[in-house]
């Protein structure tokens, strides 16, 4: 299996040759200001604050072999394939292959980590906020997380009271 998983990340690590981190932060950010704009709140506030100023590392295949890059499926509790946070550290690690290449994709995994880098440890809650996010800046979601419970075009607002 882990063979299996080296050359699946060997493969895809093509697409992350060339990945600029900050053409993607800078992406999802517009995203978050435009929810803020819609929906000022100190919850969205605190996301974009953490992602201006996170760490980010790109791994190559051979690290992402020995991290959660290799545990990340669909439908797990680990709900982003292609980016882990490490909460210890507060940095987004991103893995080979992150979002399917998906410009808007990214942004949106990146949104979800954020929301981790401002604390949020719980996966559901901080999908929530991601979907919440998306769904202030007039974008609908690339990943439901039904494992969640359905939250889809929820926004934060009422749940927070913020």
């Amino acid at each position: 299996m882990r063979i299996a998983i080296i050359l699946i990340a060997t493969f895809l690590s093509s697409a992350n040759a060339s990945f600029n981190v900050e053409s993607h932060r800078a992406q999802a950010m517009a995203i978050i200001r435009r929810a803020m704009a819609k929906n000022p709140n100190q919850t969205y506030a605190s996301v974009l604050s953490g992602l201006s100023s996170v760490q980010m590392i790109v791994l190559s295949p051979q690290e992402a072999a020995s991290t959660r890059c290799a545990e990340t499926k669909p439908g797990t509790r680990n709900v982003h394939p292609g980016s882990f946070t490490r909460m210890n550290t507060g940095v987004i690690y991103i893995c080979p292959g992150i979002g399917g290449g998906n410009s808007g994709d990214i942004a949106e995994l990146l949104v979800h980590e954020a929301a981790h880098k401002a604390g949020i440890a719980d996966e559901c809650q901080a999908a929530r906020i991601e979907v919440s996010i998306l769904h202030d800046a007039g974008r609908s979601a690339y990943n439901t997380h039904s494992e969640c419970g359905s939250f889809k075009g929820a926004s934060i607002a009422s749940e927070t009271g913020r």
